[in-house]
């Protein structure tokens, strides 16, 4: 028992020992020593404003200060640990003298530091003067400046990039009007944007052959780099009425703006665009052919466009310097277009006219013959035909089917109509196209719909239609009415543009023969609707027993859009008897036909039948039995139908021209009254928009049923639509 106790307290006593050395050890290792090293020992600045920003390498907590706290000069005031940058801020000099002062750089406990020296350069003084004050000089009609004046600036053109003029060079001095000015020099000289140069004035010579104010220097000698560290130019932001003179020309400025809607069917920037701003106001974006970015596509979102400024025949342009300066990918102003949208060929009572569209003719080429939207979306139309013989008239025709003839169709699906349309929503699931064709016999009979976001890659609906065989238009007849539905295997982004094509599906024309010129037109009528397939329902109300909101219904066009839908404002899809059950619920009915989201009770055929002929057919919607017993409320949704869509033409007139008529008939079916009656008289219809009715049916049992009507005996038209049936207790 003593030898092992006497083991143990050696033992013990050997640990204290190796505690003892090595916790002096570990008081007695070094910490690394605290350091703060700027990237940069001394800046030289500008005379104009700019921006610095220091690397800073440190493994401590560090913070800068200004030693004289001058007012030109800011840094952030916070405390920084480790590596970081330090952005310093310097105003522009304005005055005659150069001036310093020292940034120092230190630890918390300051005892260790480093200083950054920063000096500015003034903007004029000792030889110098300013810019505009050299402009204010060349204004006066005085070409020739005194001997040893020079100027310098901040380079803000690009030549690497070739979007200026050979051998010219931008600067300025300064943000503030009538700072730029460019200088053309003998042989290239290579400076970048951000530097700073120096001009020696002495025997130099001034033009404006370029657009822009241009000092020529004596030689190329009289031209140096200063010792100011390179900066970022910045662009001053303007808008398009600021450059109605001359004070920002050769100034690197930046322009809240779009392409212009006239200008998005073109396919790269250098094909003479213009750019709007807010206020419509449009200014020339001036790409050379051989800049590097010439081949940029037409982007059709908003945001910002930066560039020189230069004068074309005394219109102000501007000149991007790079590919970064056109950065447009962002909803423009007037937010592309909302769905449902609708390409109208609605004309202005005649010929080439349109109303909600301009048609750009060129009478030699009818490929090289457009349309676009005149409300600024950027959508448009254009065609590629076959070239041995070429149609494209615009025309106006009195039964409201307003139509390009199109001709001819020779080559099959090489053929096709095209319209881009700048999104302003997301598709997620899928598109419809609606629109109205009428053909020739020996023109296609079978069509087929592409679609593209890139204007390239074509991807090929899996849905086709086709012309009635042997149905030729003419006399206000053989327009007819389609919809081709195409699925998305994924969304396409808002501000994306959407192309679409329509072109034959096969050579097979309507006669069954072959496609010829003779006879072989095709006429796209009324208008083109591009619609969205959702899966959106209608939430239903509280305490409803019964609602049917119609969110099954999805064809034909909305009657809302008016005369932009021309001809095809009575488009309605299929007739009730053609519905599927989980379409139907239990309604049932008689010429009772589908738009987007509501039904129309009552039917017009306008395909096949000339406007001066129209003939009602009177409408009846029931709903199924409704399975309530006692008194409930009846609230539904109406608007009555009126022919916006042609203009009044003598014996031409269409038959409906005044309107039908602006009441129904609400009935129940089974148990139940109405006002103490069998029926009810709705009235004063609108016929642009729903009204709500209300109406109590008491005593009604679990065979009650509720029909909607016109009373057609009174002559005219009856057609109206329907929403939102709702029934409560």
């Amino acid at each position: 028992m003593k030898r092992i106790y006497s083991d143990i307290s050696r033992l013990a006593s050997l640990l204290l020992v190796f505690t003892t050395i090595t916790t002096a050890c570990k008081d007695e290792v070094e910490l690394p020593r605290a350091f703060v090293t700027p990237d940069t020992e001394r800046i030289v600045a500008p005379a104009m404003a700019a921006t610095f920003n220091v690397e800073i390498d440190a493994n401590c907590e560090w913070i800068a200060e200004i030693d004289n706290d001058a007012a030109w000069v800011s840094i952030p005031e916070e405390k920084r640990i480790g590596k970081g940058t330090l952005a310093i801020s310097v105003e522009k000099n304005t005055s005659g003298a150069k001036r310093t002062l020292d940034i120092k750089i230190h630890d918390s406990k300051n005892t260790v530091f480093s200083t950054l020296s920063l000096e500015q350069n003034p903007q004029s003084g000792d030889g110098f003067t300013s810019i505009s004050d050299l402009r204010s000089i060349i204004s006066s009609g005085n070409i020739s400046v005194p001997e040893g004046l020079k100027i310098r600036g901040i380079v803000v053109s690009n030549q690497r990039n070739g979007n200026i003029n050979e051998n010219t060079i931008a600067i300025e001095d300064n943000t503030e009007p009538g700072s730029g000015v460019a200088v053309r020099t003998q042989s290239r000289v290579f400076v970048s944007p951000g530097e700073e140069i120096e001009i020696d004035l002495s025997g130099a010579s001034f033009d404006s052959k370029e657009g822009m104010l241009t000092a020529v220097p004596a030689s190329d000698d009289r031209i140096s780099r200063t010792e100011s560290s390179c900066i970022d130019p910045m662009p001053v932001e303007v808008s398009v009425k600021d450059l109605e003179n001359s004070d920002y020309e050769s100034m690197y400025v930046s322009i809240k703006s779009q392409v212009a809607y006239q200008d998005i069917r073109k396919e790269t920037i250098s094909e003479n665009i213009s750019i709007q701003d807010a206020e419509g106001s449009f200014l020339p974006l001036l790409v050379l052919q051989g800049c590097q970015f010439a081949d940029i596509p037409v982007p059709t979102g908003g945001g910002t466009v930066s560039g020189l400024i230069r004068y074309v025949d005394g219109k102000a342009a501007i000149m991007p310097c790079s590919s970064s300066d056109i950065s447009l990918s962002s909803s423009r102003f007037d937010g592309g277009i909302m769905l449902p949208y609708v390409f109208s060929l609605m004309t202005e009572g005649s010929n080439d006219h349109g109303r909600y569209v301009d048609f750009i003719k060129d009478a030699s080429d009818a490929n090289k013959t457009y349309m676009e939207a005149k409300d600024g979306t950027g959508a448009t139309l254009n065609v590629n035909l076959n070239a041995k013989s070429k149609t494209f008239y615009y025309w106006n025709e009195n039964s409201g089917h307003h139509n390009l003839q199109l001709a001819s169709w020779l080559d099959g699906n090489k053929n096709y109509i095209q319209l881009a349309f700048p999104l302003g929503q997301e598709l997620k699931d899928g598109f419809r196209l609606s629109f109205g064709l009428a053909s020739q016999k020996n023109a296609p009979a079978n069509w087929e719909l592409q679609y593209s976001t890139d204007n390239s890659s074509w991807i090929t609906s899996p849905n086709k239609i086709s012309i009635p065989k042997g149905e030729v238009f003419g006399g206000g007849k053989g327009y007819f009415y389609f919809t081709i539905e195409t699925p998305l295997s994924m969304p396409i982004e808002s501000k994306s543009t959407l192309y679409v094509r329509l072109r034959p599906a096969d050579k097979v024309s309507i006669s069954g023969g072959a496609l010829s010129d003779g006879y072989g037109r095709i006429a796209l009528h009324s208008c083109v609707v591009l619609s969205a397939i959702t899966a959106e329902k209608t939430s239903s109300p509280a305490g409803a027993i019964y609602f049917e909101p119609f969110d099954g219904l999805t064809q034909g066009t909305d009657y809302r859009q008016g005369d932009r839908l021309g001809g095809m404002l009575n488009y309605c899809g299929e007739d009730i008897q053609g519905w599927n059950a989980e379409i139907t619920k239990g309604l049932t009915g008689t010429n009772v036909r589908q738009r987007p989201g509501y039904a129309q009770i009552g039917f017009v055929e306008s395909q096949t039948v000339n406007q001066t002929k129209y003939i009602n057919n009177v409408g009846i919607l029931t709903t199924p039995a409704l399975n309530v017993s006692g008194n409930i409320n009846l609230r539904f949704k109406a608007m009555a139908y009126k022919n916006t869509s042609v203009f009044q033409s003598g014996n031409n007139t269409a038959a409906d021209i005044s309107g039908d008529v602006t009441s129904a008939i609400v009935e129940i079916v089974g148990s139940g009254t109405i006002n103490g009656k069998k029926s009810a008289e709705i009235t004063s219809l609108g016929y642009s928009s729903f009204k709500t009715y209300n109406f109590e049916i008491k005593n009604s049992s679990s065979d009650t049923k509720i029909r909607f009507t016109s009373d057609g005996s009174k002559g005219g038209f009856t057609r109206w639509f329907i929403d939102e049936i709702c029934i409560s207790k």
